[in-house]
């Protein structure tokens, strides 16, 4: 895997569970529409069918408006409602 994309992997990891703690825990949190925008592109390209579902790494896609945030298309496409 070039270092790039593991990079990238990471940041999103780290961007969309602390999105997730900060929800869990009733705090807000705005990612750098940069890079949310940046994490979706990648998502979109690993982020297969047989990836998602029932006891798999990521939920299936949650319907968002195509106009909303990158962060919110970014944590619709990873499976959870923004």
């Amino acid at each position: 895997m070039p270092g790039g994309q593991a990079i990238g992997i990471v940041i999103g990891d780290q961007s969309i569970h602390t999105w997730d703690l900060s929800k869990a825990t009733g705090q807000s949190f705005a990612m750098d529409e940069g890079v949310a925008s940046a994490v979706l592109g990648a998502l979109h390209q690993l982020l297969t069918p047989e990836r998602r579902g029932p006891g798999k790494a990521f939920a299936e896609e949650v319907a968002c408006p195509a106009d909303a945030s990158a962060q919110d298309r970014l944590l619709a496409f990873s499976g959870r409602q923004p």
